[in-house]
């Protein structure tokens, strides 16, 4: 299994850590006295600061998610040297979504101009793009295709949606709690293709699943509370319909798992040259990696793109590419710790002819 094609879409716009708390002040000083105001900012302050929050990739108002979609799918084909018959598979592993029914890959195939095999949607919070890598795996071992698309589409800015206004919208200086995490998310697109040849080398994975977390980080239903069984803990009713996370609870039970798939994967596979971790943080990954002395192989743009959920390893990966980090002879390895929580640490099997196309030789 090989990626032959790979393109990601960003929009310009950069939003600044001041221009977040200015927007949590206009949002939450209706709510909140000056002085508990000023407290919850110098909170998120701080936190931008342990995090290493630089800016985040946001679109204009007007700006469709579609647009920058159709961007990668199509820079992706170019990179690939292939056309849309090729596309025999449609995988939509995002967060993001506009609707429960149909499949957003459905939608996206009438959008993009696609008639698949198959079209369907994976949904594992930020470890859906690996969860659909490892779907492309079986569908290549059971089915005849030529390629598996592979699209992360994470813009949840929208007015009304699960970030804007509500993780900016304080009413309680507790809310920062399980809010910060929200103030930290950008918007990209990715299409990642893939192909499969009985002489690719074996794609490793390792993953692992700590369902007892799955609390931590909740985008409830709206209008499905009485129904939820986790709003037994009174923070997750307060955000119902919004995306909550309890951040310090995200590191506190993931930092030793972190810690052991990348040991299990060095174990079994070698020691990579290059990490790509999914970008929650620009100094986690890197305290963590330098348990193994590989604080260095660690690269993330999550201080100029934010957490881009879904779309994190595609866009690490092609911007390391992109900035010589990542070259053919790398031996690299996707490194995710997501909400539910999960864990994983995965090969990149990106092709020798991807590499001299997205470099221009």
């Amino acid at each position: 299994m090989q990626i032959i094609g790979q393109a990601i879409s960003i929009p310009e716009r950069r939003v600044s850590n001041r221009e977040i708390t200015e927007e949590v002040r206009h949002q939450s000083s209706r709510h909140l006295p000056a002085n508990v105001l000023d407290h919850v900012i110098a909170g998120i302050e701080e936190g931008f600061s342990r995090a290493g929050c630089g800016t985040r990739s946001r679109r204009g108002n007007r700006a469709s998610p579609l647009e920058f979609i159709r961007e990668a799918f199509d820079r992706s084909l170019a990179f690939a040297n292939a056309n849309r018959r090729h596309v025999s598979a449609v995988i939509y592993c995002s967060i993001h979504r506009s609707h429960w029914e149909p499949s957003s890959a459905s939608i996206l195939c009438k959008d993009l101009g696609l008639r698949p095999k198959r079209a369907f949607d994976v949904l594992d919070a930020c470890m859906g793009w690996a969860t659909a890598m490892e779907t492309a795996r079986g569908l290549f071992a059971t089915q005849s295709h030529d390629i598996v698309a592979i699209i992360a589409s994470e813009f949840a800015h929208e007015v009304g949606g699960a970030i804007y206004p509500s993780c900016y919208t304080f009413e309680h200086e507790s809310e920062l709690a399980w809010k910060f995490a929200g103030l930290t998310m950008g918007e990209a697109a990715s299409v990642t293709l893939i192909s499969h040849r009985d002489s690719d080398p074996e794609w490793c994975l390792l993953r692992e699943e700590q369902p007892e977390l799955a609390h931590l980080s909740l985008v409830p239903i709206r209008g499905a509370a009485d129904a939820n069984p986790l709003t037994g803990e009174a923070w997750i009713a307060e955000g119902v319909g919004g995306f909550i996370a309890d951040a310090t609870g995200l590191m506190a039970g993931g930092y030793r798992p972190s810690q052991k798939i990348l040991q299990d994967y060095n174990d079994r596979y070698g020691i990579p040259d290059l990490i790509i971790p999914h970008s929650v943080s620009t100094a986690l990954p890197r305290r963590l990696a330098a348990q193994f002395g590989l604080d260095n192989s660690v690269f993330t743009t999550f201080s100029e793109f934010g957490n881009l959920a879904t779309a994190s390893i595609p866009v690490n990966m092609h911007s390391a590419i992109c900035r010589e980090r990542f070259m053919e002879t790398t031996r690299s390895v996707a490194w995710i710790a997501s909400a539910g929580m999960k864990f994983a640490a995965c090969d990149l099997p990106v092709s020798s002819e991807l590499f001299k196309k997205i470099v221009g030789r």
